[in-house]
């Protein structure tokens, strides 16, 4: 999440984990006036977990990396470059057309608020005034989908393989549809769906 405003001028942009966490904790931390608090200890059962969850993403990227045969931009080597680089190279390989962009650094959305930096953008179709579409993608342990409970078809799911992760590739996996009742992972693919879009 990204640092309290140092004054009321200075815009507030939050990233993608606002979106999914407690509204009343993001207010209290960036609404003008409240005195932040120190944060609590780390709780060692959390630390493991969150350890887990990112060791999980990098087992993805790694295996992404060894199927896929088109071109990616790993973006991951610019993270303790300056924001403004990091922001370049994410842009100039969307505007590039690179099929695979790993941890791209979006352009900030200051109408909107937001920040981010997905896991991966996948190449979309191109836009209808060409320029070129993405899709952004978290990648989670949690299941996204889960086995559907009625005949009535509320989301269709496709999925593409790692060796081929583009829409044109996709195919409907039959007999499962979103679990929306478990959402946080979605509410993050729409952070970042608005932040593109603001981007053009």
């Amino acid at each position: 999440m990204s640092a309290p405003a140092d004054s009321p001028d200075t815009p507030i942009v939050l990233d993608a984990y606002a979106a999914r966490t407690c509204a009343v904790k993001t207010w209290n931390r960036f609404a003008p006036g409240i005195e932040p608090t120190a944060p609590a200890a780390p709780d060692e059962g959390l630390r493991e977990s969150f350890a887990g969850g990112r060791g999980f993403v990098e087992h993805v990227l790694g295996e992404l990396l060894h199927r896929f045969a088109g071109p990616i931009a790993d973006l991951r080597p610019l993270a303790d470059a300056s924001w403004t680089t990091q922001e370049y190279a994410c842009s100039e390989g969307m505007r590039r057309g690179v099929p695979v962009i790993i941890g791209g650094l979006l352009p900030l959305d200051i109408a909107g608020h937001r920040s981010g930096r997905p896991d991966l953008l996948v190449r979309a179709e191109d836009r209808p005034d060409g320029r070129t579409g993405y899709h952004p993608v978290v990648i989670t342990r949690r299941q996204a989908a889960e086995k559907r409970t009625t005949t009535r078809t509320i989301h269709t799911v496709q999925a593409s393989a790692l060796a081929r992760p583009a829409p044109e590739h996709a195919v409907t996996v039959a007999e499962r549809s979103l679990r929306t009742q478990r959402d946080a992972a979605l509410l993050q693919v729409a952070h970042y769906w608005r932040q593109l879009d603001a981007a053009g």
